[in-house]
């Protein structure tokens, strides 16, 4: 119980905390710094440390089981423990998730193949953000006219982006890619307005932080959706 307590706790602080950065973005693109002092560095480094955020959602997005390897999930799996999960006829594990009806809205059919839609979604979106980051960054293009109207369409996608519990399959699928694009919008906008070292790396740091609460949101729905699930899989997890 103190250790639900205390997770619930981290979740409320890092929505509203992500909130406030929302909030902020909105602040620096309404008023951009006066006095502009522009470095050469300052786009390489920032789309560095971007195209490292994305490069680390794609091989987490590709290789859930290997980041999740202290998960309920996978430890119940490679354990055993449940005689009904040893026994089933088919695979107890559909795209990192429980084959379980309660799931069914968490994964998509491909092909045949079974895939989780968020992670497909968080890889199609990182996908696009990086060759904006090519893009931008380190090619050079650049459209000022659009900077203010970009990061308040990045504000929108990113917020979107955190309502994405309630979607289904291929919704959610979408609501995960445009959780990437949105952030990668902002970065943008705010750097083509304010051309800050400082306003770059304080959205790269909001940028983790979103990342940070949407692994929590979806750490807690996967959580609600075992403890209410009334059948015996041997998968539930510890709540």
């Amino acid at each position: 119980m103190h250790r639900s307590s205390s997770s619930n706790s981290l979740l409320l602080f890092s929505i509203f905390a992500s909130i406030f950065g929302l909030l902020a973005v909105a602040l620096f693109a309404s008023l951009p710094p006066m006095i502009i002092v522009d470095v050469s560095w300052r786009k390489p480094l920032v789309g560095l440390s971007f195209t490292f955020i994305c490069a680390s959602g794609i091989v987490a997005a590709i290789f859930p089981n290997k980041c999740q390897k202290g998960s309920h999930f996978q430890e119940k799996r490679k354990r055993g423990v449940s005689n009904l999960a040893r026994s089933a006829s088919h695979s107890i594990i559909k795209g990192h998730h429980p084959d379980c009806g309660e799931f069914s809205a968490h994964v998509v059919e491909i092909r045949g193949r079974t895939f989780c839609a968020a992670c497909t979604g968080l890889l199609i979106g990182a996908v696009g953000a990086l060759l904006g980051t090519a893009w931008y960054f380190f090619l050079g293009w650049a459209f000022e006219q659009a900077s203010f109207p970009l990061v308040l369409v990045g504000q929108a996608l990113t917020a979107c982006g955190f309502f994405q519990l309630a979607s289904k399959s291929i919704t959610r699928l979408f609501m995960n890619a445009i959780f990437v694009l949105g952030p990668f919008m902002i970065l943008v906008g705010l750097d083509m307005l304010a051309k800050s070292v400082f306003i770059d790396f304080y959205v790269v740091g909001l940028i983790a932080l979103w990342i940070w609460t949407r692994v929590l949101l979806s750490q807690w729905d996967h959580n609600r959706t075992c403890r209410v699930c009334t059948q015996d899989c041997g998968n539930k997890r510890k709540c």
